[in-house]
């Protein structure tokens, strides 16, 4: 495989050369700022209850010199967006990479961008008869023709996943769920409850409208013989039926220790997981939520990596971007094919 470092070298080998005898660099041997958005086909949605598009979109961003160099193959990256955005929004990443990239900062990898977003909101990520198995789709359809399509380095080693807010619940749900699938994540501002929270968390959600509340609720306590949303909700009137919804909600987000103790019961596991967020962010149950997740990875030996932004809103640091989030793919992605 060829090296960015050999590249350069050519590059300013034929700039001098240019400047003497032949005028400007060929533009086909600049390096090359290269965003596609492309269709997915998605099957594992197609038996939701709401109507959900089994034609999905990502958009994908590739390295600098991935058009001249045809013969190099790459690391993967999936990233998945909040709530309220979709596959389009990339948060800077992408630039970010970028200027990286072309100053060696760090390696060439492939980022993806997928969609999570269905018509009732976000789908958490999560099978769901109401929403569609989101995490097939996620795990399966979108990899599988991601590596069709592009020169990816198609193993474990070299595929990392990250997110941001309820992507950032993703991220952690997936890859605990799929080791033998991902060797990385990133998570940031992720939706994490610690025990004890959910009434607080709750209310906040109440805040923010109906919207979370209904995807919340078709995601981790659907019922299709409701009326829509097909999402049991919680009234906190003590009886039987309405406590057993609410341990779902809780199960949702929260539960961190059991989602660990089944991620340790596989036989795979992640190279390295990391946490990225603010210490003060107007969701306080996330970082409360985060600092108990790092004691669970403590306390059973998983390595794992902690950015805390002092304050902080809940929203994607850029500087951490540049930072942490883009040198830790880069850092531990495999590069061999």
């Amino acid at each position: 495989m060829k090296t960015f470092a050999g590249f350069l070298v050519c590059f300013l080998i034929v700039l001098s050369c240019a400047e003497s005898n032949e005028g400007p660099v060929p533009e086909e041997r600049l390096p090359k700022y290269t965003i596609e958005t492309i269709q997915i086909n998605a099957p594992s949605l197609k038996n939701s209850k709401i109507k959900v598009d089994t034609v999905q979109y990502a958009r994908v961003f590739l390295p600098p010199f991935y058009k001249i160099d045809t013969d190099t193959s790459y690391p993967v990256v999936y990233f998945i967006h909040g709530f309220s955005s979709d596959y389009r929004e990339d948060y800077g990443i992408f630039e970010a990479a970028y200027n990286a990239m072309v100053s060696e900062t760090i390696n060439d990898f492939i980022i993806v961008t997928v969609n999570s977003r269905c018509g009732i909101g976000g789908s958490f990520c999560v099978n769901s008869p109401v929403t569609g198995n989101w995490e097939d789709h996620l795990s399966g359809d979108v990899i599988s023709q991601i590596d069709v399509r592009y020169r990816t380095i198609a193993k474990k080693e070299s595929r990392g996943i990250g997110g941001m807010s309820m992507g950032g619940f993703g991220a952690l749900y997936l890859g605990l769920r799929h080791a033998d699938i991902y060797n990385l994540v990133y998570a940031i501002s992720p939706g994490v409850l610690k025990e004890g929270d959910f009434t607080g968390a709750y209310d906040l959600w109440l805040r923010d409208g109906s919207a979370f509340l209904n995807a919340y609720g078709a995601a981790f306590s659907p019922n299709t013989e409701l009326g829509y949303p097909y999402a049991e909700k919680p009234v906190f009137d003590g009886s039987e039926n309405d406590n057993r919804i609410i341990a779902n909600w809780i199960n949702g987000f929260g539960n961190f220790d059991k989602k660990v103790d089944e991620y340790l019961a596989g036989e795979n596991r992640l190279k390295s997981i990391a946490l990225d967020y603010g210490s003060a962010e107007y969701y306080f149950w996330i970082p409360r939520g985060c600092d108990y997740l790092a004691g669970i990875f403590e306390n059973k030996d998983i390595i794992y990596e902690e950015y805390i932004t002092l304050g902080g809103d809940h929203a994607v640091n850029i500087d951490h971007v540049k930072n942490h989030m883009l040198p830790f793919f880069s850092m531990h992605l495999s590069f061999e094919k």
